[in-house]
């Protein structure tokens, strides 16, 4: 603990703060006492427990104090006995409510309450094993594909750390489990003549707004929050603040997905011409690029539903929006844009993300290999002189 320091006239300062376990000691002059105080645990709704000792000799208040560190210390191994992980996971739920999107914390509520609980949530957590782990984690992995079962598990092994932090479990049970490995999504990029298809079909809303996603390489959920105040006409770029999507069984205005990708995107002349084409065209005068009738920004499902009737009658059935960014990053690459232009574009931290992005069709790459074929001299050997005779 801390040594209590004092003031030049040799009063006590008014209190003297350290960590949690140390716990802090203040001097309360209208009583002449010291006081002292500690957090030695949580109780079930999740609440700090921070007990006070009072003495008129400081000493005392620190041998209280050590007294109740001990206490917390033996009976933080115990006090969640009887804990279920039903109740972990809600508690996990309610301290991580403020600290992440609304998109992630649904996400969350579902696979804790829709998945975790349903399996495992009637046991107490100091009677899981890893056995019952991996059981669950397997179990999964019959239902669901290998990114589903692996997001799952790191989530309940979060929440198990979480509560080894809290010393409401002694260890982590999520240890030596076998999980399906991780698999590569397969990249899906359109040609330039699917594009130029795809583009030409559907609402002039819908026909702009594609053309923004596959020129930009923005994510659908950019594409519905954009704003024509984040568009910059005379500096020809659009900043990407916000993001539209749903969340459980509501819509709802977030943050972009990464801090990464809240930054902008430089726009060309071609580009500009065609928002400001479509601002004058807009039957709808709203502040949102892409408005419902009311004015507001177009609900993801419904966005989504006239996309895929669009690839649909092109004939490119299970083209996703996502689809669009991957082409950005193909048609770029194959005209031999630098990998960290794209990067940028994309707005990816790590250029091993923009890598996984990319597709080179193989007629680019015969295109590719050809120049150096053609620079390569070589002539067949020449056949031997004296043949072998074939055995009889």
């Amino acid at each position: 603990m801390a040594e209590r320091k004092l003031k030049k006239d040799g009063k006590p300062r008014k209190n003297t703060r350290t960590g949690n376990l140390d716990g802090s000691i203040r001097y309360i002059k209208e009583k002449k006492l010291w006081e002292g105080r500690i957090q030695i645990g949580e109780d079930k709704d999740g609440n700090p427990i921070r007990p006070s000792v009072y003495d008129k000799d400081r000493n005392v208040v620190v041998e209280k104090l050590a007294e109740l560190r001990k206490q917390a210390i033996i009976g933080n191994e115990i006090q969640s006995e009887d804990m279920t992980l039903e109740e972990l996971g809600e508690q996990f739920l309610n301290r991580i409510e403020v600290g992440v999107k609304e998109t992630t914390y649904v996400k969350y509520c579902g696979l804790i309450r829709g998945r975790i609980i349903n399996e495992l949530g009637n046991l107490p957590i100091n009677e899981i094993t890893d056995f019952h782990i991996q059981k669950f984690v397997s179990g999964m992995a019959k239902k669901f594909a290998p990114a589903t079962v692996r997001e799952t598990y790191f989530l309940l092994k979060r929440i198990f750390e979480w509560a080894v932090k809290k010393k409401k479990l002694r260890e982590n049970p999520c240890k030596d489990i076998t999980i399906p490995k991780y698999e590569l999504p397969e990249i899906s990029a359109l040609t330039e003549e699917q594009l130029n298809d795809v583009l030409n079909t559907g609402t002039p809303l819908m026909r702009v707004a594609m053309y923004l996603g596959a020129t930009t390489g923005l994510r659908r959920g950019e594409v519905l929050g954009l704003k024509w105040a984040d568009i910059n006409f005379e500096q020809m770029y659009l900043t990407v603040k916000r993001t539209y999507s749903r969340a459980g069984k509501k819509n709802v205005i977030s943050t972009p997905k990464t801090a990464a990708s809240n930054g902008t995107v430089v726009l060309d002349e071609t580009q500009l011409a065609v928002l400001e084409n479509w601002r004058e065209q807009c039957p709808t005068k709203s502040s949102y690029v892409f408005p419902t009738r009311n004015g507001t920004p177009i609900a993801p499902r419904n966005f989504q539903r006239s996309f895929q009737n669009i690839v649909k009658k092109k004939g490119l059935k299970g083209t996703r929006w996502h689809d669009l960014r991957h082409t950005h990053a193909s048609i770029l690459n194959e005209k031999g844009v630098s990998s960290k232009v794209i990067q940028e574009r994309l707005r990816h931290k790590d250029p091993r993300m923009t890598n996984r992005y990319t597709h080179v069709r193989p007629e680019f790459q015969r295109l590719e290999v050809k120049k150096m074929t053609d620079g390569v001299s070589f002539s067949p050997a020449p056949p031997p002189k004296h043949p072998r005779k074939k055995k009889k």
